[in-house]
């Protein structure tokens, strides 16, 4: 049974650990600034759950805030970290990018396009070596990734959908859904 099998107060912990993280890498004044953070379960199986924590940070003395977007991928049978590279290798990622097998997700088609162009200009290399280290994978605060990654299955095919940072006028983080084949 799931109580057998895995350690839920472990896997729980991790959770809040990783929601929390985002004040360090903030370096939040709880006293002035203001951090709202909401999360979304983007999906769950037997082997894993990918979490997704939304919101806004604004300092106290910044002209307007910075959105904010990052993700846990925790393993269901080891309450482990699992990072994009393990669902797929960065290289594979980074080609179907390069090759357009990706979707800007968002409502406006002027910044999705400028999202692309912001995407078509990195080189293959950057990319890759985002692309291997997005997520958390060590227990370390010392690592906040830049990039994170959340899985969702439909139909049977997992998706993976990519957070990357981008400039403030494009929206401070962009998401980008790739099919695995």
């Amino acid at each position: 049974s799931f109580q057998e099998s895995v350690d839920a107060e472990g896997i729980n912990q991790r959770i809040q650990e990783d929601a929390l993280r985002v004040l360090e890498y903030f370096d939040v004044n709880i006293e002035s600034d203001t951090l709202d953070i909401t999360y979304e379960i983007a999906d769950i199986t037997k082997e894993w759950i990918s979490i997704v924590y939304c919101g806004s940070y604004s300092r106290a003395d910044a002209a307007y805030p910075t959105e904010v977007k990052y993700t846990s991928n925790l393993s269901l049978t080891d309450g482990q970290h699992l990072r994009l590279s393990q669902m797929e290798s960065a290289a594979e990622a980074a080609q179907k990018i390069r090759e357009g097998k990706y979707r800007v997700i968002g409502e406006e088609e002027e910044r999705n396009a400028a999202v692309r162009e912001w995407v078509e200009g990195m080189a293959k290399e950057d990319l890759i070596q985002s692309l291997e280290a997005a997520d958390f994978g060590t227990e370390s605060y010392e690592s906040y990734p830049e990039w994170f990654s959340f899985w969702s299955t439909i139909e049977g095919k997992t998706q993976i959908s990519i957070v990357m940072p981008v400039i403030h006028a494009l929206g401070d983080y962009a998401v980008l859904e790739i099919f695995l084949e």
